[in-house]
């Protein structure tokens, strides 16, 4: 998982394999699939899915109830309430629900 100064929040879902190094925050209720590469310094919040095969980039922030497409990569801040995917990654959908799809 995480190498140095770490955070992990409550309900915190790691699939097997996904690699992340540096200064991580991954709040509560997280879920975090198989293959995902999130590297440097990051903050997830709470209720974000990180699907198989995400890269994250270096000094990103994802907040609450997000859920990110497999083989995205995220180069710059998602807002929250959104279904984002793509190379580099876009917001495809609002999610007017307020919750993370599991």
């Amino acid at each position: 998982m995480a190498n140095w100064n770490r955070v992990i929040g409550e309900r915190l879902m790691i699939n097997r394999e996904p690699q992340s190094i540096n200064s991580v925050f991954i709040a509560d209720d997280t879920n975090i699939d198989p293959g995902a590469n999130i590297g440097g310094v990051f903050r997830i919040a709470d209720r974000v899915k990180v699907s198989i095969g995400l890269t994250v980039i270096d000094h990103v922030q994802i907040v609450p109830v997000t859920v990110i497409g497999g083989d995205a990569v995220v180069t710059r801040d998602l807002p929250g309430l959104v279904l984002a995917f793509g190379v580099p990654t876009r917001i495809g959908k609002e999610n007017t629900k307020g919750k993370a799809s599991r």
